[in-house]
């Protein structure tokens, strides 16, 4: 797939998205071994950049509904942002916990981050 085609398809996911129409195919998966499975994936980058990427997860989270597909895609999205922001000797970590009725994922980092001054609605997401 060339990169044009990439970004169209992007850009035709987005807006469905936005208008609350993207189809989800959710069923029921185990968050630690997607993220065990995108920390994984990305260790050969890591090693090439001198960066510790791990996951701290712990023993067990309940099985939940997810579009594994997207959670996936998001996931390494935010994994690689974290990599490519974050110099030699650096670390990226990925964790998960049990939050109510929820499953709360961060991926923090040591690299440069970035203000909300510059893009205050970046991190608004809709629970719509």
């Amino acid at each position: 797939m060339d990169l044009l085609t990439k970004l169209v398809e992007d850009l035709q996911e987005l807006t469905l998205a936005d208008a609350g129409e993207l189809k989800l195919a959710k069923q029921p998966d185990d968050m630690i071994g997607l993220i065990e499975q995108s920390v994984k994936a990305v260790q050969v980058k890591a090693k090439e950049k001198e960066l510790d990427v791990k996951a701290e997860l712990p023993d067990e989270l309940p099985v939940i509904n997810i579009d594994y597909y997207r959670i996936s895609e998001v996931l390494r999205n935010l994994v690689g942002n974290a990599i490519i922001h974050t110099g030699p000797g650096g670390q990226v970590v990925v964790s998960a916990r049990q939050e109510d009725n929820f499953i709360k994922v961060d991926v923090t980092d040591t690299g440069e981050g970035f203000r909300l001054k510059i893009c205050p609605t970046c991190l608004n997401v809709s629970t719509a």
